[in-house]
């Protein structure tokens, strides 16, 4: 049994390693598709995170009927509507949604509601641990939040988006969305019992690489394209991380986080039993029974049973037997 389970813990850092190679390897090649145009890094980084946040809303959903994890059914809902706009986003800095307006006014506006939703769904998250929402409800909030952000976008005046890119309102946006994520980390530290240590790190580090990520972007300049390009790379960084920690966790090892929730629920339900059993306790020095009352006494093991889930087996030991043997003879030969 040892020897299985070490071959089976040799096997998952194996694959583990595995994993981050390659998705070093694919956030190296991104990177350097800047080197060819910032248009193309800006498509794949787009695409990535469409392609993450369908995948962790998947794992998350399909996960739902066996798991108690309503933190990460939260962060699966919302990012599915977050994904949803990061396409409308693509496609109209792409000119393909000019027949509903302005794509460029209507790719800005997605790219600020992007932001600020992705950082309002970190600093929320943390709030949903330990709770009972339901998931057909999440997903409806999700929908109807993402149509209403849709919309905002295709009807907002194009005078508005130049009051609000002239007044730098675009880079306050970044650091609202920095405040946010910092709020949800402090959060998330604080509610740190209940999750894996391993998924807390990642989840944490993805926070962190979105903050540097806004940070990037709120003090680029028209002349300062490097900030953009490494603010772009930090938020793919930040995706790959959160899918590490959301799908490719559950999938290596399901009770590591789908079965997590389950774990602490359990415990919490045998805490009122094992706050029963403590303190100071009446017994009887001779034979050994319980006082309840002033003048009730029960023999321990009934006491234990009706406080806890502990059942008795009655036997014998050998020295109880051999007193017990002893009197026997004794009055036999009497």
């Amino acid at each position: 049994m040892h020897e299985t389970g070490l071959h089976e813990t040799r096997r998952e850092r194996r694959e583990s390693a595995t994993t981050w190679a390659v998705g070093a390897i694919i956030l190296a090649g991104i990177a350097l598709s800047a080197l060819l145009s910032f248009q193309l890094l800006f498509v794949l980084v787009e695409l990535f995170c469409v392609v993450i946040a369908c995948a962790i809303f998947s794992v998350v959903w399909h996960s739902r009927g066996f798991s108690d994890t309503p933190f990460f059914l939260f962060l699966g809902t919302s990012s599915l509507g977050i994904g949803c706009i990061w396409l409308m986003h693509t496609l109209a800095s792409m000119g393909m949604l000019d027949a509903l307006g302005d794509g460029r006014r209507i790719a800005l506006c997605l790219q600020i509601e992007s932001r600020l939703l992705l950082s309002g769904m970190f600093f929320a998250a943390p709030f949903f641990v330990g709770r009972r929402p339901r998931g057909s409800l999440m997903l409806i909030a999700s929908v109807l939040v993402t149509a209403a952000a849709v919309a905002l976008a295709i009807m907002l005046p194009s005078r508005a988006l130049g009051v609000w890119q002239s007044s730098g309102l675009q880079s306050l946006s970044g650091f609202i969305a920095c405040f946010l994520l910092a709020g949800g980390m402090i959060h998330l530290a604080a509610k740190r019992h209940g999750f894996d240590k391993r998924v807390l790190v990642l989840l944490l580090v993805s926070i962190g690489s979105k903050v540097i990520a806004e940070l990037a972007l709120a003090f680029a300049a028209a002349d300062a394209s490097w900030l953009t390009e490494a603010g772009s790379f930090f938020r793919l960084a930040s995706a790959f991380i959160l899918f590490r920690a959301v799908v490719s966790t559950a999938l290596e090892n399901p009770y590591r986080l789908l079965f997590h929730g389950t774990r602490h629920a359990k415990d919490d339900a045998v805490t009122p039993e094992e706050k029963a059993l403590k303190g100071i306790l009446s017994i009887c020095m001779s034979c050994k029974k319980i006082r309840v009352h002033d003048d009730d006494w029960q023999q321990i093991d009934s006491y234990i049973s009706a406080h806890s889930n502990v059942e008795f087996s009655h036997g014998i030991c050998p020295d109880c037997a051999q007193k017990v043997f002893a009197d026997m003879t004794h009055e036999g030969t009497a």
